[in-house]
């Protein structure tokens, strides 16, 4: 009995190593973590949209205390033929065609996003970890001055932030009761204009047209 045991006991063990073995080669083991291989989109409905770049724009503190609570961070994301640089007064501009999305958050701090989820607020007064107007732009030209944005009137935004690096989850509808989501990794540019300079472009800025 000892000497038929062994060899069995041995292609026993054998099987479970290889078994675990076959762990090792990706095909699992990544779905426990669903974002390591998502890139960086938003998506209405069906259709997907690529994303590339985004930027942070501090408009600071409501002086008068009637609008919101914290600070204005205004979040845009932008697919790669849209291009985000800094003019010479220090603030942003956005040139070239593509799609975008915008948010305009609610945060405890100027410099950056809070971790945590952001919720459409319905409001007149808009508290930290909210926010006020929210839309999405297909095939927008940056040349025309015509809007062609869609708003998003419901949902939220999960910020997770490490050091310079910010994972963006959005789960959002539009006014038509599309769904709106979307994924972006990565770092953000940053614009200050609490010392008085402002973004030339206000093509994706609605409410700072008021």
């Amino acid at each position: 009995m000892r000497k038929l045991f062994n060899p069995i006991a041995g292609v026993l063990l054998l099987g479970l190593f290889l078994g675990g073995c076959g762990n090792d080669d990706g095909t699992e083991g990544l779905a426990g973590d669903e974002n390591l291989n998502k890139k960086n989109h938003f998506k209405v409905g069906n259709t997907e949209y690529e994303l590339a770049d985004g930027s942070l724009e501090n408009y600071g503190e409501d002086v008068y205390g009637e609008w919101h609570e914290g600070y204005n961070l205004d979040l845009l994301l932008v697919s790669k033929n849209l291009k985000i640089t800094q003019n010479e007064d220090g603030g942003m501009d956005v040139t070239g065609s593509g799609n975008a999305i915008y948010f305009e958050l609610f945060t405890s701090e100027g410099s950056s996003l809070d971790n945590g989820d952001y919720e459409h607020g319905a409001a007149d007064f808009f508290p930290v970890g909210t926010y006020d107007y929210a839309s999405y732009y297909v095939d927008v030209n940056t040349e025309e001055e015509e809007d062609s944005d869609v708003r998003i009137s419901s949902g939220k935004v999960t910020v997770k932030r490490d050091g310079q690096e910010y994972e963006l989850t959005i789960d959002c509808k539009d006014e038509d009761g599309k769904t709106v989501t979307g994924y972006y990794k990565g770092t953000l540019q940053y614009f200050d204009y609490t010392s008085g300079s402002a973004s030339s472009r206000i093509l994706f800025h609605p409410k700072k047209r008021r």
